[in-house]
């Protein structure tokens, strides 16, 4: 997987302590191939989460999900 994770200032750093709605978004955006499937783009976009290891979290949730099922469909296309 190629990735890159960042986040997006939505006000000065210097409000962060007034309230969730001033933490930076998390963002995650990521290229793969999972064995003779098609590559997918992922993006995700988390608001407010102040860093972006919520968004890399969810895509590693994502890709682990996405690997079982297309284990699952390979495994049913050769019972099958």
């Amino acid at each position: 997987m190629y990735a890159k994770t960042s986040t997006a200032q939505t006000s000065d750093l210097q409000k962060r302590i007034l309230g969730g709605q001033y933490l930076e978004h998390g963002w995650f955006v990521g290229n793969f191939a999972y064995k003779n499937h098609a590559p997918l783009t992922i993006v995700i976009l988390v608001e407010h989460a102040g860093s972006a290891q919520v968004a890399a979290g969810i895509a590693q949730k994502f890709v682990a999900e996405y690997k079982k099922l297309m284990d699952s469909r390979t495994q049913t296309a050769t019972i099958a």
